[in-house]
């Protein structure tokens, strides 16, 4: 029999056991409910009841205090340094491994000792708890003027507490604290109207995803955090470490049967007791942070959230992606009864990996305008699945899925600055133009910024992110979803520059120059010219765009010459006349 490979982390119970101490010392353990967002295993309170997992629904006004949050958030960090920070035996900034325990890493040139200044501390972490608070300020601003906010700005701790055990894995928690951090410590998140985090309502998820899919996370996570109350009870035992992918297919089938379980959660997906509430959480605050856009209470938004959604599809979590979050966001946009037409959204995905799950959410969608621009390599997930520039959307949504796929296999040339400018100036702006979209959401994978682990390997600087988001703000207003990225110091510095172009700051000029190389013109035009008939401002630049101007120039010249030849022979037939006629 299949079974479920869960992961957890012996940091989980390290913090529920401290949660649950100060639980019982705070004497608000109501708040600290709301704080976990239901996980039972970090709350063990006279009288509390399960959530039920099929008809999950979180209130949207309970936050909780700033107390509860800043003192579950030093738990939490304090936590999660000491068991992963100095005790791993990975690199902090790339999770490649350590040669011989040297404080150098050799595969990204990160210093150790230099993990407290990567991280930050908590005070960074701490100025999102006044979120609360500041949502009173964006909702006056909006009723006012609304270029008092520039950008909001929405993040949230409790996403950190989604963590595997699984030695290595890059998409950890410390992904955000090193980017809130970083942020911080350049003044610009101080610049910023920052918003609450929310989890996301069951309605909207299941405007993307199946109920089943969203039955089984909760029931998976719910089952994890539920084993791991009964051993801090001392009525189950677990080993010492929570190891990697614990097969609990037999607490499982508790909640659901495994087959039905399996059918929507891929057996490679790694689940611990808050893994539901941070995808929630990511989901909700995509929803929020796309709607103040939308609707005109931000001129942009940025979302630093995890775990990440691009590849998980309507009935599949998979690829380390559990909900959609911006095909979730887009959707719930498009909800809004604010005006007479539905919202057009365009999402823009530049993650190196391709967002094959956000392309079937919307693959018969003409709303919804996808344009992906990724490699294609046996190295990066997802090497099972169509990712080429002949994907191109079905049925009413035939054209609306643009893909620039790079062959990182065939071409021995690296992808460069130069072919991602030059695919924005010739494909994705004129498509983006041409579909004139209301708002326009990023998955913002910054993956190609760096040489790292997962088998991207490229050197995109963080002023080529910031020149995209800069030629997008002048289509439609922007909102930037956190994707991928795992090197935590390039990560940072990307988000850093387009949080800058955003707040009004003129993008520099990448490193790399403008100019593309020969392999990424090939895709350029292979993408123009299968779309110049679906989009005609791309066909201009298309092979057959070329041909048709050649055909025309030489029609257009024999005609000319026709006409010449026209008029001599007219000439000549004047002169007989006249010579025949005589003096």
């Amino acid at each position: 029999m299949m079974t479920l490979r869960i992961g957890t982390l012996r940091t989980c119970c390290q913090l529920s056991r401290l949660g649950m101490r100060y639980c019982k010392s705070l004497r608000t353990k109501s708040q600290l409910i709301h704080v976990v967002a239901t996980d039972e295993y970090a709350a063990e309170t006279e009288g509390y009841e399960e959530t039920s997992t099929s008809t999950y629904e979180p209130e949207h006004d309970c936050h909780p205090s700033a107390d509860v949050l800043h003192e579950l958030n030093r738990l939490l960090v304090h936590s999660c340094s000491e068991s992963i920070m100095h005790s791993s035996s990975f690199c902090t900034n790339c999770m490649a491994p350590k040669v011989h325990s040297v404080d150098l890493c050799s595969y990204c040139g990160h210093l150790a000792s230099d993990d407290p200044k990567l991280l930050g501390s908590l005070q960074s972490m701490n100025m999102l708890l006044d979120a609360s608070s500041q949502h009173a300020q964006l909702t006056s601003a909006s009723s006012q003027d609304t270029a008092v906010t520039r950008v909001v700005f929405a993040s949230d701790s409790r996403m950190m507490l989604h963590r595997t055990s699984l030695l290595g894995y890059p998409e950890r928690p410390e992904r955000l604290q090193a980017i809130i951090a970083h942020l911080s410590n350049t003044q610009l998140l101080q610049q910023c109207t920052l918003m609450p985090c929310r989890e996301a309502t069951e309605g909207e998820l299941l405007a993307i995803h199946s109920p089943e899919l969203v039955s089984a996370l909760n029931s998976a996570s719910a089952s994890i955090a539920s084993e791991l109350k009964r051993d801090q009870n001392g009525s189950a035992s677990l080993t010492e470490d929570q190891q990697i992918c614990h097969e609990s297919h037999a607490h499982i089938q508790e909640a659901a049967e495994l087959d039905s379980v399996l059918r929507v959660l891929d057996p490679s997906m790694l689940i611990g007791p808050s893994t539901a509430t941070a995808a929630r959480l990511a989901a909700g605050t995509a929803v929020d942070v796309a709607v103040a856009v939308a609707t005109g209470r931000a001129r942009a938004g940025v979302a630093v959230i995890r775990p990440p959604g691009h590849h998980a599809s309507y009935n599949r979590a998979q690829g380390g992606c559990y909900f959609n979050n911006v095909a979730v966001a887009a959707r719930a946009v498009q909800s809004l009864e604010d005006v007479p037409e539905k919202r057009r959204v365009m999402i823009v995905d530049w993650d190196v990996h391709y967002g094959h799950g956000t392309q079937e959410i919307f693959d018969e969608d003409d709303s919804v305008l996808y344009v992906s621009l990724h490699k294609r390599t046996e190295l990066l997930y997802p090497s099972d699945v169509n990712t080429s520039v002949e994907v191109v959307g079905q049925g009413s949504g035939q054209g609306f899925t643009v893909n620039i796929a790079w062959d990182v296999e065939r071409n021995s040339s690296n992808v460069t600055e130069g072919d991602y400018m030059s695919s924005f100036l010739h494909v994705v702006l004129p498509a983006a133009h041409s579909f004139q979209p209301d708002v326009i959401i990023v998955s913002a994978g910054f993956g190609s910024a760096e040489i790292n682990i997962a088998g991207a390997s490229s050197a995109l600087s963080p002023a080529c992110y910031a020149q995209m988001t800069h030629m997008l703000l002048g289509v439609a207003p922007v909102a930037l979803m956190l994707e991928g990225g795992f090197n935590l110091f390039e990560t940072s510095r990307c988000m850093e520059a387009c949080l800058r172009v955003l707040l009004g700051e003129r993008p520099p000029q990448p490193p790399g120059g403008m100019t593309e190389s020969s392999a990424g013109w090939a895709a350029i035009m292979n993408t123009m010219q299968i779309h110049g008939s679906m989009w005609p401002a791309l066909r201009p630049l298309s092979w057959n765009g070329w041909l048709d101007a050649v055909k025309e120039e030489q029609k257009a010249q024999n005609v000319e010459g026709s006409e010449e030849e026209s008029v001599e022979d007219e000439e000549d037939a004047q002169d007989e006349c006249d010579q025949s006629a005589g003096p």
